[in-house]
Parts: C-alpha cells; sequence; structure tokens
C-alpha cells in the first residue's frame, strides 16, 4: 500500500469516528433530557401532568432499550477502534524503520529478504487493523441509526394514539353537550303555562244584542287575564 492510499484510509477512518462521535454525543444528549424529563414527571403530574409526561408513562418517549443498547454497543466499539488505531501506528512506525534499513542495506550491498520478509507481514497486520476498524465502524454506524428509526417510529405511534384518545374524548364530550341541550329543550316545550280565569261583573247599558233588545248584556263575563 502506498503512503497516499495509507493516508487516505487513515482520513476515512478518522472520519468515521467523527461522525460516530457526533452521533454518541446525540444519544448522549437525548438520554440526559430523559433522565430529566422522569426527574420532574412527579411535579407534572401533581399540576395536571402535560403530553410528555403522558408519553413518559406509555413508555413512548426517550430512548428504547435497543437504542440505548446501542450506544453501550457503540462505545464499546469506538474503544476498540482506538486501541487498534494505536497497534496500527506502531505497526506503521515499524515498517517506516524496516524500509529505512532495506534502503540503507540494498546501498551497502548487504542481503535484505529477511527485512524484506519482515517488512511485508508488519504491513500485512496494519491493513487487516485497518480493514477491521471499517468494518467496526460501520456495523456501529449501522446499529446506530437503526436504533434511532425505531425511536422515532415508536414516538410516531405514540404521538397517533394521543390524538386519537384526543379526538375520542372530544366527540364523546360534544356528544355528552348535545344530549343536554335536547333534554333541556325537551323539558321547555312540555311546559304549559297555567291560564287564570276571573268572573267580572259587567253591566252594559244600551247595547244592542242580537234580539234587537236593550237589556243588559253579561252579568256574569269571563275575562282572561
Amino acid at each position: 500500500m502506498s503512503l497516499e492510499e495509507k493516508m487516505k484510509k487513515r482520513q476515512e477512518i478518522q472520519q468515521q469516528i467523527s461522525d460516530l462521535q457526533n452521533q454518541l454525543r446525540q444519544h448522549q444528549i437525548e438520554q440526559r433530557k430523559e433522565n430529566q424529563q422522569k426527574s420532574g414527571s412527579s411535579m407534572d403530574d401533581m399540576l395536571g401532568g402535560n403530553r410528555q409526561a403522558a408519553k413518559a408513562k406509555k413508555g413512548g418517549t426517550g430512548m428504547s432499550s435497543a437504542s440505548m443498547q446501542a450506544i453501550i454497543s457503540a462505545d464499546s466499539s469506538m474503544h476498540q477502534v482506538k486501541v487498534q488505531g494505536a497497534v496500527k501506528s506502531e505497526m506503521e512506525g515499524k515498517a517506516g524503520v524496516l524500509e529505512s534499513e532495506i534502503k540503507l542495506d540494498e546501498a551497502r550491498g548487504g542481503d535484505t529478504t529477511k527485512k524484506r520478509e519482515e517488512l511485508a507481514e508488519v504491513e500485512a497486520k496494519a491493513q487487516d487493523i485497518t480493514a477491521s476498524q471499517m468494518e467496526i465502524l460501520s456495523e456501529t454506524e449501522k446499529d446506530l441509526k437503526e436504533a434511532a428509526e425505531a425511536d422515532r417510529e415508536a414516538e410516531k405511534k405514540v404521538d397517533k394514539k394521543d390524538k386519537t384518545e384526543d379526538k375520542d374524548k372530544t366527540d364523546k364530550s360534544d356528544q355528552k353537550l348535545g344530549e343536554v341541550s335536547v333534554d333541556e329543550t325537551k323539558d321547555t316545550d312540555n311546559t304549559v303555562e297555567p291560564v287564570n280565569y276571573e268572573p267580572v261583573d259587567v253591566v252594559s247599558e244600551g247595547i244592542t244584542v242580537s234580539t234587537g233588545t236593550n237589556e243588559p248584556a253579561g252579568n256574569n263575563v269571563d275575562v282572561k287575564v
């Protein structure tokens, strides 16, 4: 492997390490938020609670056990990659020394066969370490993404369930209000105001009635009050 190829591989590994560190940091932030939320959940319940506290009780917020396991595994993998990186650096340093010695021996006309074999072995080990690092980082990144996606999907399901429950509660409340309104209307329709009649003596003089006489009409005329 040429020096340029080695540098390129090293940059790729460093970039993957950086990406994983960012992902781990984000997961750790989310974990801290979850812990803070749990510590304040009792106060939320006393004050009437909120949607986030309800989600926490339903198990739909924060991190899943799979996500927590992915973080623990990723942290262990990062440590392993760093240890491998230190070993690889040592191998590369040894390879550099062997290359210099081989050049000197060749300039002096010495036998370089043994050192060349040793150099090939050291370089092979360094390449194996690089491949192992790449595999570990790739697998760790995949696990973290899958765990994060699973958490997001679980959160969406809880949100959907909460919205459905809220809608059902609203519909039931509206239905009850409608029933009360109908009952009140029925009560109003069935109420009949009593009509009082009081007899009043009315003396009418000179009223012409159908008989053609001038007799008083109606001593007891019912007047509607």
